[in-house]
């Protein structure tokens, strides 16, 4: 397999929001789009989007870099019941701000059980390595005992 070097070379080491436990008032800036796929799953030949916006965020008195899975984004509530979406009449475009901070968290929880990113658990590479295992089957393996991630949160952010 040949792969471009100034692609390879272009890739950012940067900690995923899901990874990392950010706390309230940290701003986030978005500053980068990068596409990127997972494979197909479920019977289907289409690779599922699995996108990032490349963010840098004050963390322990420190800009980072962090990326930031639109799919995540998109789970954060807005306080005062704001909109992820251009609007009403147009809610098929997503509207991303230049910031936001966080206002508050709470670790999240899948029927009942705090969920934890997808490595934690003791079936992960077999979630991760095909369409036989179940999102349920996963969070019923169990978190392994090696986890070192700290539960996934819901976040609810200002936008400004």
């Amino acid at each position: 397999m040949n792969y471009s070097k100034k692609r390879a070379m272009a890739q950012q080491n940067a900690p995923s929001l899901k990874y990392i436990s950010l706390e309230n008032g940290t701003v986030i800036h978005l500053k980068e789009e990068i596409a990127q796929d997972l494979p197909a799953r479920g019977g289907s030949t289409d690779p599922v989007p699995n996108d990032v916006i490349l963010s840098d965020a004050t963390l322990d008195d420190k800009v980072r870099k962090i990326k930031v899975p639109v799919r995540e984004y998109l789970k954060m509530a807005i306080e005062g019941n704001g909109s992820h979406y251009e609007s009403e009449e147009n809610n098929d475009m997503v509207k991303f701000p230049n910031s936001f901070t966080i206002v508050s968290q709470k670790d999240r929880t899948y029927n009942g059980e705090v969920v934890y990113p997808v490595y934690s658990y003791n079936k992960a590479q077999e979630f991760l390595d095909g369409d036989s295992l179940s999102y349920d089957d996963l969070i019923a393996s169990g978190v392994a005992k090696s986890n070192t991630y700290k539960p996934v949160q819901d976040y609810t952010i200002s936008i400004k």
